[in-house]
């Protein structure tokens, strides 16, 4: 089992959770995002290495022979992939293709494409995989469309197995780039009464989903049968929020009092108002669903944080770690 990005977020949590299960399994990381180093375990392999560095992919592919891959590194924050459209393509798309490459030299390895919820065409309406169509907004979403594109031609040419996981808004603790939740949290750290919290775009609606629970999606896919070719599914929980709702939430979670406050500097001028996932293909075949509720999944964030200021208190060298998760 190789998982590419499996010190990353999810990436972490999916190798726990495989290694829980007997496999042994090899990682590909540049510990980008200030990642920590995977903790050493009987099963487990790690190779520090950039996706695009192909002699040291194809090496370790020929090395350890995976079965399974699943392909999570890649530059998911969007405002990076729009600062530098050319690196963010040249590592999830030139990447991905190295790791293609490498993968039918040692044969035909169930392959598993971690895509995002948004190759979607803009609708208000829930998202269904061999339904509704696709279409790029930004660099990101054009970088996985892409990618969807290279596995099909890959399992067309090489026979193989192809599995698209069209993952939704994942959320969790010590998310590495700068998304709302990290940067609301850190909004209300103020101590004033009544917290004025500036935002952006309040309308949008997204399908959010804990991080735990994607991983568990991802491992059931590992696990389940597939013929050659390729199928999509999505990973989300079937239910959306707004950022109102969500920001609203996290205040009652915590305890405070907030002021809402458009920032005209924070609105997205490509934004979509709604990404909800149409979960019944994913859960109909994996025996898949989400155990984590929005309110559950912030709980969980939100003691997280609370504990890393007590550690922070406790001792000054580890709070520079603990601040640097959420630095975005």
């Amino acid at each position: 089992m190789l998982v590419t990005g499996g010190a990353g977020f999810i990436g972490s949590r999916l190798v726990s959770r495989l290694l829980a299960k007997g496999q042994e399994c090899l990682i590909l990381d540049n510990l980008s995002h200030t990642t920590p180093t995977p903790r050493a375990h009987p099963q487990l392999r790690f190779v520090k290495s950039d996706i695009c560095d192909r002699a040291s992919v194809v090496a370790s592919l020929q090395e350890f022979r995976p079965d399974v891959v699943v392909h999570l590194a890649a530059v998911h924050h969007i405002p990076t992939c729009e600062r530098d459209p050319a690196a963010a393509l040249n590592t999830n798309v030139v990447g991905f293709q190295t790791i293609l490459d490498a993968a039918a030299l040692i044969g035909r390895p169930k392959l598993i494409l971690a895509s995002s919820g948004a190759v979607y065409s803009w609708q208000s309406s829930a998202l269904v995989e061999d339904r509704t169509p696709t279409k790029a907004a930004d660099i990101y979403s054009l970088s996985k469309l892409t990618n969807e594109g290279q596995i099909e031609l890959w399992a067309k040419k090489t026979n193989a197995t192809g599995v698209i996981a069209r993952i939704f808004n994942t959320i969790g603790e010590n998310d590495p780039n700068g998304h709302l939740i990290p940067d609301v949290l850190r909004q209300l750290e103020s101590r004033a009464a009544t917290v004025k919290i500036k935002l952006g775009n309040l309308h949008t609606r997204r399908d959010y989903i804990y991080v735990q629970d994607t991983a568990a999606c991802l491992s059931a896919m590992v696990d389940g049968e597939a013929s050659p070719g390729i199928e999509c599914f999505n990973i989300g929980t079937g239910v959306e929020y707004s950022v109102r709702e969500l920001v609203e939430l996290m205040a009652e979670t915590v305890g405070r009092a907030i002021d809402i406050h458009v920032d005209p500097q924070r609105i997205r001028q490509v934004d979509r108002p709604s990404q909800l996932a149409e979960m019944t293909k994913t859960r109909a075949r994996f025996g898949w669903k989400p155990t984590y509720s929005l309110q559950e999944a912030l709980t969980s964030i939100i003691s997280d944080r609370d504990r890393a200021r007590d550690t922070d208190v406790r001792d000054p060298l580890v709070a520079s770690t603990v601040s640097a998760n959420y630095s975005g």
